[in-house]
């Protein structure tokens, strides 16, 4: 009974923590999307957004997930987005950030559970529970490389990373909440 016992247990941590998957742009993650939104960012979904990507991905215990979209009236968004934040004016090169280019002494995505984009593939293998499958990957437009951005980190705790980059010229807003175990 012990051995059952102690078996089971392991199973269920192994479960627990030890797949990983990425979905993206499912029918649930879209309709989720607006609350998740609303709720991580305390703002409200603006009424002329586009989405354009969503995502959720899992790497053991680690979580996250994004949310891009493609905003009107980027100027008004913003206006209301730096009434409640403080935003840093940047450049950032996705997926390259790195201390030396950025030139701010700090990586300002160093706490986030990135997502796969500009890949150079267009597949990933994970593995959601006991078998491996394999997920198609997609880069939003205008996202990746060089672009000049307004950045906030909305929240910042132990295990708990919510950013926000604002692409103004692209008329883009990527949120990004990153779980940490």
């Amino acid at each position: 009974m012990v051995a059952f016992l102690f078996f089971i247990s392991f199973w269920g941590v192994f479960a627990a923590f030890g797949g990983s998957d990425y979905q993206a742009n499912t029918l649930t993650l879209k309709q989720e999307a607006p609350i998740e939104f609303t709720e991580n960012s305390k703002l409200q979904y603006p009424s002329d957004a586009e989405l354009i990507h969503t995502s959720y991905s899992s790497w053991g215990a680690n979580v996250g997930t994004d949310i891009i979209i493609k905003v009107a009236d980027i100027d008004s968004f913003i206006e209301i987005a730096t009434k409640r934040y403080e935003f840093y004016e940047m450049t950032m090169d996705f997926p390259n950030n790195n201390r030396e280019y950025l030139g701010y002494g700090f990586n300002p995505f160093q706490e986030t559970l990135n997502p796969p984009f500009c890949l150079e593939t267009k597949t990933m293998k994970v593995k959601p529970r006991y078998y491996q499958v394999t997920r198609k990957l997609t880069d939003p437009e205008n996202f990746c490389g060089k672009r000049e951005v307004y950045y906030s980190q909305l929240e910042r705790e132990t295990e708990l990373s919510i950013i926000m980059v604002i692409l103004p010229k692209e008329g883009l807003v990527w949120l990004n909440r990153s779980d940490w175990f």
